[in-house]
């Protein structure tokens, strides 16, 4: 009597959801490779729906541990070097995958200068309201900030409690966006600041008995609120 024996092999089920900064989530492109427990090797490309989403759920991927590789994307934006995903299927399983993609971000250089040469250790504040993003940043000793990690948007730049001595300064605004190629991500954004002194003005009236007034010289001495 002969006894036969039929080894069945165990599939599993795929899902991936994509996420991205920049919103770009559509038609993003993926290899899914690598050979099952069993030895059989599998191999086959997709791309992402308008959520971000794909599901393979025939129960067709043999059990085993393969590569997922992003290859393509429809963004004009530059991201971070995304690296291979190793994925493990399980029997009768759905194996849940999260890919997401991190924009290079900018750097942006705040650069004070004033009329006394006072530059060190001034505050500024840096926000970006439609991001949620705030942060104070001081001066070094030659009057340079520098802010990096900045997503794209909108920022306001101010300095904070500036002397009184200082004409008063109007906060400035600069539009940060993402970098499309690697020429722009090494580029930084430049803020101006200059304090510019307040300057008043003296009138001298001169009177005298005989009436002598014209030619006279007068010193004016003191001591500025800088010190000066």
């Amino acid at each position: 009597k002969t006894v036969t024996f039929n080894n069945h092999e165990k599939y599993g089920n795929f899902k991936l959801k994509k996420t991205a900064d920049d919103g770009y989530v559509d038609k993003v492109q993926f290899e899914f490779f690598g050979t099952s427990y069993a030895g059989k090797y599998s191999f086959f490309t997709f791309s992402t729906d308008e959520n971000g989403e794909y599901y393979l759920d025939t129960n067709k991927i043999p059990v085993g541990e393969y590569t997922l590789r992003e290859i393509g994307t429809p963004s004009p934006n530059l991201y971070v070097e995304q690296e291979d995903i190793t994925v493990k299927i399980e029997n009768g399983k759905t194996t849940q995958v999260n890919v997401h993609n991190e924009n290079v971000n900018r750097k942006m250089q705040i650069i004070k200068t004033s009329d006394d040469g006072v530059v060190n250790n001034i505050a500024f504040k840096v926000s970006c309201e439609a991001l949620g993003f705030e942060n104070t940043y001081k001066t070094d000793e030659t009057g340079f900030i520098t802010a990096e990690n900045l997503k794209e948007g909108t920022y306001t730049v101010e300095e904070i409690n500036a002397p009184d001595r200082y004409e008063p300064q109007a906060p400035q605004t600069i539009e940060i966006k993402y970098p499309t190629t690697q020429e722009e991500a090494n580029t930084t954004y430049v803020v101006n600041f200059h304090n510019t002194l307040k300057l008043g003005k003296a009138k001298i009236i001169k009177t005298s008995a005989s009436g002598n007034v014209e030619g006279f010289e007068f010193n004016i001495t003191g001591t500025s609120y800088n010190g000066q």
